[in-house]
């Protein structure tokens, strides 16, 4: 009889101790999953995967609602299993992308570089073309502005170098890819130009460049 008193007892214990397991907030997950996302912020995740950020934002909220909804029940209802699993998910996410980020600035890094060489060979080859191209009183302005244009675009060349020093290599990136489609452009109406001034046998001093 005192056998089975004691073995209810002792029954009666470890379910509280694994109901209190069970009751009790996640804080060890719980900060290691605000962790991992402080260094996805510092990766800077959120301009590099800002959608896959989010998703991750949005588990980590559904997780703190889910811990509060929790709190406010009885202590011995209350079960976080879901809110760790979704914490669990949110780190492992966060950790994901931050290692995935690093690779990718690795690649925007490669890509400024060869769009540097791109950019800086093309203003070099624009103005050679600009020096073929007709030059009638129309013509003479339009191709004024687009050596300003390649002004422009040098000065942005100075930017990119500032940016890559910063290690922002996103920004450099997209500063490069608007000088590329804007140099390539300005040859398509050059070239235009030449081949219609070329074609006529004779000087069309306003071919496409009015």
């Amino acid at each position: 009889m005192k056998r089975n008193i004691l073995m209810t007892g002792l029954c009666a214990v470890l379910m509280l101790v694994v109901l209190g397991a069970c009751s009790k907030v996640p804080q060890e997950q719980l900060t290691a999953t605000q962790t991992a996302i402080e260094a996805a912020k510092q990766a800077e995740v959120q301009r590099y995967m800002p959608e896959d950020f989010n998703a991750v934002m949005d588990s980590m909220n559904s997780a703190m609602a889910e811990i509060e909804a929790q709190n406010a029940k009885f202590f011995m209802s209350r079960s976080y299993e879901k809110a760790n699993r979704q914490l669990s998910q949110a780190m492992e996410m966060a950790n994901n992308m931050t290692q995935e980020t690093e690779t990718m600035k690795a690649r925007f890094q490669s890509d400024v570089a060869e769009l540097t060489d791109f950019l800086k060979t093309e203003i070099q080859e624009t103005r050679d073309l600009i020096a073929q191209a007709p030059k009638g009183k129309e013509g003479k302005a339009a191709l004024q502005a687009m050596e300003a244009e390649l002004v422009d675009l040098e000065n942005s060349l100075i930017q990119v170098t500032t940016l890559v020093d910063s290690g922002d290599f996103l920004a450099a990136y997209d500063k490069l890819t608007a000088g590329k489609q804007k140099v390539l452009e300005i040859q398509n109406e050059l070239n235009v130009a030449i081949a219609k001034h070329s074609g006529s046998g004779k000087v069309n001093r306003n071919a496409s460049l009015n």
